[in-house]
């Protein structure tokens, strides 16, 4: 009976794992989330001029390939933006909504309304 229970010992003994497991164990985790997301993309010329390795690879126009999604970009301010602080709201003039004229206009509203100009943004 003392030879079976040294043989079933181990196996009810609980693994504890190495510094150098544990590492590995985090790195693969890490390099598992880190990966892009991927998606469905129609492979154009443009794409094959700028990717020879497509080419050789075997990849031709009109091919759905899997690329990383791209990310989101933030957006540049806009130019040609006048703020302008009016009794505690802020009023925006901009070449966009108010045409060439928009600094004018801004400092029209400023000056009629004893307001005050917080910034101009690429004017």
């Amino acid at each position: 009976m003392h030879l079976l229970k040294d043989t079933l010992a181990p196996q009810n003994k609980t693994m504890t794992k190495t510094p150098e497991q544990k590492a590995a164990e985090k790195a693969a985790k890490a390099a598992a989330t880190a990966a892009p997301e991927m998606v469905d993309h129609e492979v154009t010329q443009e794409d094959l001029d700028n990717n020879p390795e497509l080419v050789t690879e075997g990849v031709a126009v009109g091919d759905v390939i899997q690329i990383p999604k791209p990310e989101k970009t933030l957006k540049s301010p806009k130019s040609g933006v006048v703020f302008v602080l009016v009794g505690g709201a802020k009023r925006e003039f901009s070449k966009e909504v108010h045409g060439d004229e928009f600094e004018s206009l801004a400092d029209q509203f400023a000056t009629k309304h004893e307001a005050k100009i917080l910034s101009r943004v690429n004017v």
